[in-house]
């Protein structure tokens, strides 16, 4: 099964139409909310999400991108090492070629208290990440900054800065993608505030900045479903889980760049190509 096969935005690329041309199509694949230990809640019984892992993986040493983006969720009990200790498993499976890129989840990093922070970035590094591909930009940022709080703190405010640093870099790329777990809005960036989607004014806030320094989607998960959203020119995409879906089914998201687009596929475990032509990226 596919949903949400859409193509990008059709954006004026006159002024860098020359430069484009002569870029190599790639592809990358986004996943979202494994969450080892959830589909069986206090049972602490992974062995679902241990299977969905497994094929995970296995597909993406098959398509071997040149890298990865998980969007949080990677587990489900708060600082629970055995469930951890499983996504680490998991992800060292992966073929070395391929770079993992990962931002927590609010089950990840539950509170912005100093013992969840560091038990975060001991295991896993840095909680956002920024890097390039084909005169792509990427950036990845930690949406337990500005959620579920209302309001600004020391941390989204410090992260805040760094984004924008990182926006003021982008400016001469191709493409600009954001990662982050929390949606900042599903389908409407007016639709009602929920547990799902980031609340106002800081929606607002990142939502108008993304636009000013023309990012072209944000890709992000949480919501156990799959989900396109659009506010203007920005693409909203969620991706639904490979875990337990709250709807759907379990999936990863597939990522074509073109020289002049790019596209987004939401495919099911069992529905992911054989492989991917390397030079028109058609699925094979």
């Amino acid at each position: 099964m596919i949903a949400n096969v859409l193509n990008a935005n059709e954006r004026n690329i006159d002024k860098y139409k020359a430069r484009k041309a002569c870029r190599k199509p790639f592809f990358f694949i986004q996943y979202s909310d494994p969450q080892f230990g959830f589909t069986n809640g206090e049972k602490y019984d992974t062995k679902p999400e241990e299977e969905l892992m497994e094929k995970s993986v296995e597909i993406i040493n098959r398509l071997s991108p040149p890298f990865v983006i998980g969007t949080g969720d990677f587990w489900h009990h708060k600082r629970y090492d055995p469930e951890m200790l499983l996504y680490k498993k998991y992800m060292s499976k992966i073929d070395p070629k391929t770079k993992i890129f990962n931002v927590p989840g609010n089950h990840d990093l539950p509170s912005l208290e100093d013992e969840d922070q560091n038990y975060y970035h001991t295991n896993f590094g840095p909680s956002r990440f920024s890097f390039r591909h084909e005169r792509c930009a990427f950036i990845g940022i930690n949406s337990q900054y500005y959620w579920p709080e209302r309001e600004e703190n020391e941390y989204e405010k410090e992260q805040y800065e760094w984004l924008i640093h990182e926006l003021e870099s982008a400016k001469k790329c191709r493409f600009i993608f954001v990662f982050a777990h929390i949606p900042f809005f599903l389908e409407k960036d007016d639709e009602p505030e929920d547990y799902f989607c980031v609340k106002q004014p800081l929606r607002n806030k990142y939502i108008e900045t993304f636009k000013r320094y023309g990012v072209n989607a944000i890709f992000c998960g949480h919501k156990h479903k799959s989900f396109v959203g659009k506010s203007g020119n920005l693409d909203m995409v969620t991706c639904g889980a490979i875990g337990l879906p709250l709807g759907g089914f379990h999936g990863m998201n597939l990522i074509r760049v073109f020289p002049d687009r790019y596209d987004f596929n939401y495919i099911s475990l069992d529905d992911f190509p054989k492989a991917i032509e390397k030079n028109t990226l058609n699925l094979l």
